[in-house]
């Protein structure tokens, strides 16, 4: 009886983490799908002009 027990949460263990590695592989889908639109050599994101003008130093860098 303990052996068909290990049996059956073998199975359902097995099941979750197939479960887990296809959400995984979706994600990594996901994020080389977005990587390819961007343009080599270009940030993500939109570039903010210094308030202070100039080209002083940055003292911090928000993402």
């Amino acid at each position: 009886m303990h052996h068909l027990l290990m049996g059956k949460e073998t199975r359902q263990t097995r099941a979750q983490m197939s479960t887990a590695i296809k959400s995984f592989e979706n994600q990594v889908g996901q994020i080389a799908a977005s990587l390819s639109q961007r343009e080599p050599g270009k940030f993500p994101s939109q570039v903010i002009p210094n308030p202070n003008g100039g080209h002083e130093t940055a003292k911090a860098i928000t993402l």
